[in-house]
């Protein structure tokens, strides 16, 4: 076929004339089609790929010789030109790819079936994997495109579901272009008005809020989508317009509004810094949805207050008095359903999840609360109940058991009582399903009713932990929360550890170094042609490698071996941690074994393999084994910077960075990888981690980051020009800070000083004002020479954060307060220029 085209447009008259007649005969033939797609897709001389796909835009352009393909080459065609217009870095052959695809989906564009979709949004999906910045000229455009599509009840649920969720991508990629082109409050529009259609599934119980495995659901994805708004759209852009959908949704008629305004909050307090929340929501924090009588709201309503107690954790105290009334009614009305033999209520799930994090976060003890709150508990606990809801009852457990500590102890033997049933050996299908829950709230209980009251118990925990150790070969969920409890026995016996390790130390081991946790999933069509090709062909050892990543798609996971992975490699961490001595015989093994783990598929095995790894070598140095410690050290250290630098995974960079802070705290040493500074990365969380951590290793380090305070301050003043991201520029602010701190001799102020506070007050991060006045303390009190012209702004700026309440603890308020004294004392002038600024200023001063 190649050869007729190069006929065609190389040879002489005669020859072009003789070619164009046999391509007419060709192209009757629908196999020609097919080979046009070949060449398309891999002839090496670009001019026959456009020429191809000009010739099969001609003719495949007429819907007759369209449906003349068998519905197999239809497929063939589209998937081979699709991939080509991916791949194709021609501009004149893509065109003319381009246009044969159009010519195609209009073929389809009527139909039910349409693959028009599909073309459109893989290509998309590719441009953002691949090339985002084609994309950055066409925002708008795609946007509104998306937005039409998912709003428009007349399309399929999988067209708009793939609308809503790319816009969600767009997001993360684009946002800076979407705020300047005032898209947002379209955006969430559209969005919150998917979260308020009825849909089925996801009304049925929270965990479908983000969970559809058919991804069908347009609520679900909107959900998801306004989820991500309010982890990427600084507050200050995403609340205010969201707020004006929300407050009117808490008090419409329609469920479904009301659902969607709970969860939307819920979003707020999970996207947005604690300051920020507080200052916007103060007076949005509706508890009165948890007693809503339609069970959809108040589901929404209790995870929305799971959100408020997990991420403004210094507020939820405050409106104690008013929420632990409703969990106590809700499970006394639980109670009452469950005895009366009524249909067990759906939506169930919410009021548990939000009572374990009401629990985790609260910073008073249940006290009198606790009498009430465990009756009910217990009581739900009763064998005649289902699984369900007893699995959520020994949930409650391990949380009411965070919260209460030691006031738990004149429940322990009531409780003991109970998860002797699920741990002695049945094979009732009443008891087993739940054995890995009742062992995972032993673990808790031990850890948190304290040390003393639950050691008479530590032997007999522990001898049925590796009982059961023994026989759990093919259950993961099982073992793995042996291991959690065998983790939170070790750290109440701690070298006593040492006659109990040979009876499980290589369990753990099998489930780290175990692989069945991934499953491979083949490229089919590849699949077959690598099996026949390799029938009579023998392959190269060195190409083995290679050809295994082109065969494999991608990879799905086994959730149940992940967690037993995560959990045997953390519970490596905490006896590392707990033991001692005890450990020495298996740190080698452990280190090797863990560090094979650091490059998983999986973002949660990598992030737990660091903190592993950190801990092993702390043991190191503190059992004294310098030598052996000082290599590892070197090997993590190198690991850790490369995964700074190159994981693409926010919360694995973070916790690289968190621990280069805690290996500088604990070992004094210089490890800063100063090379290894990610603060021009594309991402903008992994530039915010990166500024964070960066400062937090300087102070950590205190002088032995002197050498590199040159090579970092050229960076963050090359960062600082540059960054537009409202919580990456705060933790710059942040780091300068901590540099100023650590050794302001070495900072050239001169220079250093305006930029810092041409950038301040913070706008988002407001945990880092705690470290700008400190720094702004040292410097008045240090380098005050330097601060003269510069007072002024130093002083708006404190009034700003107390004016605004931008701060998250007493010293930072007091600081600021000092500040204020010592400028009004010593520089009456500069302070009256401010303070006289206008009356308001003046009046707030007064208040002072």
């Amino acid at each position: 076929m190649h050869k007729k085209i190069i006929w065609k447009w190389r040879a002489n008259n005669n020859r072009i004339k003789q070619a164009s007649a046999d391509l007419r005969v060709a192209l009757r033939n629908p196999i020609t089609f097919v080979a046009l797609c070949e060449i398309i897709g891999s002839h090496e001389t670009s001019k026959l790929r456009q020429y191809s796909a000009i010739l099969l835009k001609k003719h495949l352009g007429k819907l007759h010789n369209w449906q003349m393909l068998t519905l197999e080459q239809q497929l063939i065609v589209k998937r081979v030109i699709m991939n080509a217009l991916i791949t194709e870095k021609e501009n004149l052959v893509r065109n003319a790819i381009a246009q044969c695809v159009g010519a195609l989906i209009r073929h389809d564009v009527n139909t039910t079936c349409s693959w028009m979709d599909d073309v459109a949004f893989q290509i998309l999906d590719s441009m953002a994997d691949h090339t985002p910045k084609l994309l950055t000229n066409y925002v708008k455009l795609i946007v509104n495109f998306c937005l039409e599509l998912a709003a428009n009840p007349q399309l399929a649920n999988a067209v708009r579901v793939k609308s809503v969720v790319y816009v969600g991508r767009l997001i993360r990629l684009k946002k800076k272009i979407i705020i300047k082109q005032e898209l947002i409050e379209h955006i969430i529009q559209v969005v919150f008005n998917l979260m308020t259609i009825e849909t089925g599934s996801c009304c049925d119980d929270y965990d479908a809020y983000f969970l559809d495995e058919d991804n069908s659901n347009p609520t679900a994805a909107a959900m998801q989508t306004m989820q991500l708004m309010a982890a990427n759209i600084p507050p200050g852009k995403f609340i205010s317009p969201l707020l004006q959908l929300v407050q009117p949704a808490l008090k419409n008629q329609n469920p479904l509004f009301r659902r969607a305004a709970y969860l939307s909050m819920a979003f707020i307090f999970e996207g947005s810094s604690k300051a920020m929340c507080s200052k916007w929501l103060n007076n949005n924090l509706n508890v009165v949805g948890i007693t809503d009588i339609i069970p959809v709201v108040r589901n929404a309503a209790f995870f929305t207050l799971a959100q408020f107690s997990a991420h403004l954790q210094e507020d939820i105290t405050r409106y104690t008095p008013q929420i632990l009334p409703i969990f106590l009614e809700c499970l006394q009305q639980l109670c009452n359903e469950l005895r009366s033999g009524t249909t067990e209520p759906k939506h169930i799930n919410g009021i548990f999840y939000a009572l374990k994090k009401f629990c985790q976060n609260v910073e008073i003890v249940l006290g009198p609360d606790l009498h009430l709150l465990m009756g009910s508990v217990l009581e739900i606990l009763d064998l005649k109940n289902s699984l369900r809801v007893r699995e959520l009852a020994l949930y409650a457990i391990s949380a009411v058991s965070t919260a209460a500590k030691a006031n738990m102890l004149p429940y322990l033997q009531q409780v003991i009582a109970i998860l002797q049933i699920y741990i002695v050996k049945t094979e009732s299908e009443n008891i087993l399903p739940l054995r890995p829950q009742a062992i995972d709230t032993l673990a808790v209980i031990a850890l948190k009713i304290g040390k003393e009251n639950f050691m008479p118990l530590v032997s007999d925990a522990m001898g049925i932990a590796l009982t059961f150790l023994e026989g759990a070969k093919d259950d993961p969920d099982l073992r793995r929360a042996l291991y959690n409890l065998i983790a939170s026995l070790a750290e109440l016996i701690n070298e006593k550890m040492a006659s109990i390790y040979p009876r499980f130390i290589e369990y753990l081991f099998q489930s780290i170094l175990s692989t069945g946790e991934v499953i491979h999933e083949y490229k089919e069509d590849i699949f077959h042609v690598h099996m026949q090709e390799n029938a009579n062909s023998e392959i190269g050892i060195g190409d083995a490698d290679q050809e295994d990543d082109e065969l494999f798609a991608e990879y799905s996971v086994d959730n149940s071996l992940l967690d037993e992975k995560e959990q045997a490699i953390w519970t490596l961490k905490k006896l590392a941690d707990h033991t001692g001595s005890a450990f020495l015989p298996y740190l080698d093994q452990s280190c090797q074994m863990v560090y094979e783990m650091i490059d998983h598929p999986q973002d949660d095995i990598r992030r737990v393999s660091i903190n592993a790894l950190t801990s092993f070598v702390i043991v190191h140095f503190r059992e004294q084994n310098v030598h052996d410690g000082t290599y590892a050290l070197k090997i993590l250290v190198r690991k850790l910077g490369h995964i700074v630098r190159e994981d693409e995974e926010a919360c694995v960079v973070y916790a690289a960075l968190q621990n280069f802070s805690d290996l500088l705290r604990e070992l004094k040493q210089n490890i800063l990888p100063a090379e290894e500074i990610r603060l021009a990365d594309e991402f903008d969380q992994a530039r915010q981690n990166a500024a964070y951590g960066l400062g937090e290793l300087v102070l950590y380090a205190g002088d032995k980051s002197f050498q590199v305070y040159p090579h970092i301050l050229t960076a963050l003043s090359q960062a600082v020009s540059k960054e537009f991201e409202p919580a990456a520029l705060d933790n710059i602010c942040g780091t300068i800070a901590r540099l100023i701190i650590t050794n302001c001799d070495l900072v050239p102020l001169i220079g250093v000083l305006p930029k810092f506070l041409q950038n301040l007050p913070l706008r988002k991060n407001f945990e880092e004002n705690t470290l700008i006045f400190k720094c702004f303390k040292l410097l008045y009190m240090r380098a005050r020479d330097h601060l003269v012209d510069l007072l002024e702004r130093m002083l708006a700026i404190a009034v700003h954060v107390l004016y605004n309440k931008q701060f998250t603890d007493q010293e930072t308020f007091n600081n600021a307060i000092e500040l204020l004294r010592e400028i009004r004392d010593n520089y009456p002038e500069t302070f009256n220029a401010v303070a006289c600024f206008n009356p308001e200023i003046l009046s707030f001063f007064q208040t002072l």
